[in-house]
């Protein structure tokens, strides 16, 4: 770039967006590859989730403690997981992620559908998914033992601890941290559009 009286002249307009260009380029590329890696490898850290009872979008496996609000993948293994498959709700090789909603120590409660934490109530039980199955049902209330935890998502259709009750921490594959989200709120999703379009997840 080079000045002639109060004018600027740049002798390479394009360079700035040709970089710009292959920076953008490298990133998505980079980002296919993590995802297609995912996909592959069965033992990578990364997990890329596709379901909408949890943000959709790139996760990774981490060694932070399992607590009350941490997001956490349920072991493929697992009889909930099993189940979720069975089902059709997702595919084999799709990841359950669910957080953790109450730890070994608090009260969890179903009195009819509704569900509680402690003596709050923070949720809701169908009794049909939405082709008309029946959906698990699990009554009374209970004290998480030191090997179990809750797991509940606010996705109304989610499915988790509102029909299996508590999961064994060693059914738990570890705990997510979420890197990218394609959803604009992270913390209490958007359900609105999956909710009406019945799915269960």
């Amino acid at each position: 770039m080079v000045g002639t009286s109060d004018v600027l002249i740049d002798l390479h307009p394009r360079r700035k967006k040709d970089v710009k260009l292959f920076w953008l380029s490298a990133t998505a590329a980079g980002l296919s590859a993590v995802v297609a890696g995912l996909i592959i490898d069965p033992e990578a850290r990364f997990v890329w989730n596709r379901t909408g009872s949890a943000p959709e979008g790139l996760y990774v496996l981490s060694d932070e403690p399992i607590a009350r609000g941490v997001w956490v993948i349920v072991s493929a293994q697992s009889s909930e997981a099993e189940w979720v498959s069975k089902r059709g709700y997702i595919d084999e090789d799709w990841p359950l992620i669910k957080r953790v909603a109450a730890l070994p120590g608090d009260e969890i409660c179903r009195e009819g559908n509704t569900i509680s934490i402690n003596h709050l109530r923070i949720a809701e039980a169908l009794e049909t998914d939405s082709p008309g199955r029946q959906m698990p049902v699990w009554h009374g209330c209970s004290i998480l033992g030191e090997d179990e935890v809750f797991l509940l998502n606010s996705h109304p259709r989610s499915i988790d601890g509102r029909y299996f009750g508590p999961t064994k921490i060693s059914d738990i594959g570890g705990s997510l941290r979420l890197l990218w989200t394609r959803d604009k709120q992270t913390t209490d999703m958007s359900v609105q559009g999956d909710a009406e379009r019945g799915q269960e997840f």
